[in-house]
């Protein structure tokens, strides 16, 4: 359940609509430990405010009167009227029909025989028709003059609905890979119908943001973890018929006979003593005024190597981190290669030291042509050709307009529109994404699942 919840209080008695509030209020305070400050109450004292409060919004819960009497306008909107405005616009998750109408001789007069029959027999069949049964449930008004006495004789039963709605608000909102069945995807908006999707990448990134509302979260980050928990690179393959050669396939080449403490290569270099290019653990790598480590590079790296891609994948680590600090990563990828389950841990994986191992051996050759050019540029500028840039102690990443990750990122989000916006179903759920994650996600590198208003009242979303 959501850590708020808004309310309104349908009931054209006074006292009987402050009891309900006050009662519904220190439920949801003393029962689930919400702050009274997020439980949001709203109250209608005849069906035109009803109506016009459920137009403007839309509530977690709704208790509802049937007689609500003849309003300020002179009209006569009875509770089966209101209920049906709620069902029609999918205004109120949960309704709680709390009534005297077996007892009530003014219906008749009000709303004439037919529906005063519905209202005192055939609510809850009225109800169950225009809502899931889940989500409904009636109580009987008992008698009393004082509404606080009343509440009183069916306090359990009101609390056993509110039980009810706590439990059934958890599937609310879904959107996670199915349990069990990974290529498919389990997603629900607002109560509707559930539906089963085919699997697909760009939906990772949208699960995370709805995940954790209110928080911003890196795009860097959010990518690579997707990557490593996948198991496949950042590249973005919609279909087998799309695919390219060696893209998200695994590595053909066999490292067994890698030997772990080879740091020298084929090529002759010694590179764990490559001048200027050795770093301790967990060495900073800062980007857009985040701070990152070398063993995300690492990671990332292990993702495309597992992929097959690892030589494609280069040109676009080159223009986020810079080729520096991509010389640095085969020393490093050796030192950690030695650490059997530590290394294990950091890059969350098992036997984590043969792929970094293997890593290494793959990087030494492609990275030699950076290498060598770079050497050749430090003895020109010792030969005095051209003045040494001071060294600098942290690696630092040249500020750049895009990254790697940012332009993945803006795929999967216009995937993400394109695979949801295929099916009408689903059409609330996308409009719902597009107000409440920014058009463009990755303009300030990060994502942010915010609602479009001042209101800080986050859907709850069951994503695992």
């Amino acid at each position: 359940m959501q850590d708020h919840i808004r309310y309104l209080v349908v009931e054209d008695r006074p006292d009987w609509s402050q009891a309900l509030n006050r009662e519904v209020t220190d439920y949801f305070a003393g029962m689930r430990g919400l702050s009274r400050q997020r439980i949001k109450a709203n109250t209608a004292y005849d069906g035109d405010q009803a109506n016009d409060q459920l137009r403007d919004g839309s509530f977690d819960l709704v208790t509802l009167d049937m007689n609500l009497g003849q309003s300020a306008s002179g009209s006569k909107i009875s509770g089966l009227d209101v209920l049906a405005q709620i069902a029609r616009n999918n205004s109120a998750y949960f309704v709680l029909i709390i009534t005297g109408a077996v007892n009530d001789p003014e219906l008749e007069k009000n709303y004439g025989p037919e529906a005063a029959a519905l209202m005192r027999y055939g609510a809850l069949n009225e109800a169950v028709k225009r809502l899931p049964a889940e989500r409904v449930r009636i109580l009987n008004k008992p008698g009393d003059a004082k509404a606080a006495n009343a509440i009183d004789k069916i306090r359990s039963q009101i609390h056993s609905a509110l039980d009810q709605y706590c439990n059934v608000s958890r599937e609310r909102n879904i959107f996670r890979p199915l349990p069990g069945n990974p290529d498919l995807w389990e997603v629900r908006y607002n109560g509707g119908e559930r539906m089963n999707i085919p699997h697909a990448e760009p939906y990772q990134m949208i699960r995370s943001a709805l995940a954790q509302p209110g928080r911003a979260l890196p795009v860097i980050q959010l990518m690579q973890r997707i990557a490593q928990g996948s198991g496949q690179s950042a590249t973005v393959v919609e279909n087998e018929k799309e695919r390219k050669p060696g893209t998200l396939r695994p590595s053909s080449i066999d490292y067994a006979g890698h030997q772990e403490d080879d740091v020298s290569g084929d090529d002759g270099l010694d590179w764990s003593e490559m001048e200027g290019f050795s770093v301790e653990d967990h060495a900073p790598v800062y980007f857009n005024d985040q701070q990152f480590h070398i063993e995300d590079l690492i990671g990332a790296l292990l993702a495309a190597q597992r992929a097959g891609t690892l030589q494609e994948s280069l040109p676009e680590i080159v223009n986020f981190c810079g080729e520096e600090v991509l010389l640095t990563i085969p020393a490093k990828a050796m030192e950690w290669a030695k650490r059997g389950d530590a290394a294990d841990t950091v890059f969350r994986r098992d036997d984590a030291s043969s792929s970094l191992a293997a890593l290494a051996a793959q990087l030494r050759p492609l990275l030699r042509p950076i290498y060598l050019r770079l050497q050749a540029k430090k003895e020109a500028e010792a030969a005095g050709r051209e003045k040494a840039p001071k060294t600098k102690k942290n690696i630092r990443v040249a500020q750049a307009v895009d990254t790697p990750e940012m332009k993945l990122a803006r795929a999967h989000w216009k995937r993400f529109k394109e695979y949801i916006g295929r099916r009408e179903m689903l059409g609330d759920f996308l409009e719902h994404v597009r107000l409440w994650i920014p058009r463009d996600p990755t303009t300030k590198g990060h994502l942010h699942y915010r609602p479009p208003t001042s209101s800080d009242l986050y859907p709850f979303w069951l994503t695992e």
